[in-house]
């Protein structure tokens, strides 16, 4: 990536980093994001699954919502400030992703038990369900990040804190949240037999996301880092494929290897990127002396599903370099 990008400029890599600073590299993400990634998964996910229109403007966002959550005005501390409309189109979205997931499960049930052998093999019969769940989230979200749209969308508002250069971005980023946790809800009255801890998990994803569907994310906001978070769960979806794809081939061919080596690198990756991006925040707080209890009580929320993460790296470690396939975690079943 580094050399595509110093090659456009006319520098060798070494140059390009050394004058390399946020606008450059946000102007560059703006105009190769499509090269790079020519299949726009999000706009298509987005502009033509849900039933409602994407607003072009909060004016027109408005123009639909009741009157009695559009005069509603909340400012929570250290959160942000509540946008009903915007609200208001995630929720509408949000139902009809859950009609939608409500069908496809079931449909993809049918149909692979009727053409896949080793999906109609599957023992006990209620892990079928578990394995139509991490299969569709890991399409979803599949075809979310690999988008071009996606990426310039997360990038502007995250990286460069600016949300207001594209009037639909805000749009786009909270039916995003949508696509991410659909699968959750639907996963808790569709498959059988969850874990408690994975209930907790999924209701957790659940409060967490409407905040991020309802609240502006500023800087230092709580808001922004749960989002920030959920950008970069939502990039690890190999996993989902992975742990789906495991329990009908348990023999350990290269096949297999290689989906698990690249389910580890992309979990790895992601899991570093989150923690180094949020203790750099939080210690930052800290030291600036901006630190807040809201702030404090969300990243010690977080140790429970970081040590989760930890688990399931090792349980992937494991299973490519050792030849060992222990008993899998918690954190493999949260990822239905």
């Amino acid at each position: 990536l580094v050399t595509r990008m110093a090659a456009a400029e006319g520098l060798d890599s070494f140059e390009f980093l050394k004058h390399l600073d946020l606008v450059s590299l946000k102007q560059w993400v703006n105009v190769h994001a499509d090269a790079l990634l020519p299949y726009d998964g999000m706009k298509m996910l987005i502009d033509n699954v849900f039933i409602r229109p994407l607003p072009l403007n909060g004016a027109d966002a408005c123009s639909t919502t009741p009157k009695w959550l559009r005069d509603t005005t909340v400012d929570i501390y250290s959160l942000g400030t509540f946008h009903p409309c915007h609200y208001w189109d995630a929720i509408v979205c949000l139902c009809a992703a859950i009609v939608a997931l409500t069908i496809a499960i079931p449909t993809g049930h049918f149909v692979f038990n009727l053409i896949w052998p080793a999906f109609r093999a599957i023992s006990p019969p209620h892990k079928k369900w578990y394995v139509v769940g991490n299969l569709g989230k890991s399409f979803c979200l599949g075809l979310l990040t690999l988008s071009p749209t996606w990426w310039k969308i997360m990038f502007n508002g995250y990286v460069s804190h600016d949300w207001w250069t594209d009037p639909q971005a805000l749009f786009y980023a909270r039916r995003s949240v949508v696509i991410y946790v659909v699968s959750d809800i639907v996963t808790l009255y569709m498959v059988p037999k969850l874990h408690k801890s994975t209930i907790v998990h999924h209701w957790l994803c659940f409060a967490l996301c409407m905040f991020l569907m309802g609240f502006e994310g500023r800087s230092t906001d709580v808001t922004l880092m749960i989002g920030v978070y959920g950008i970069w769960s939502s990039v690890s979806f190999m996993t989902n494929l992975f742990l789906a794809i495991r329990v009908m081939y348990t023999k350990r061919t290269f096949p297999m290897l290689f989906l698990a080596f690249l389910a580890m690198v992309t979990y790895v990756g992601c899991c570093g990127i989150n923690w180094a991006w949020h203790g750099l925040w939080y210690f930052g707080s800290l030291m600036n002396g901006t630190a807040t209890i809201p702030m404090t009580a969300y990243v010690f929320s977080l140790l429970f599903i970081i040590n989760d993460d930890i688990v399931l790296i090792k349980w992937l470690f494991k299973f490519v370099f050792k030849g060992v396939a222990p008993k899998p975690s918690n954190e493999q079943k949260k990822k239905q």
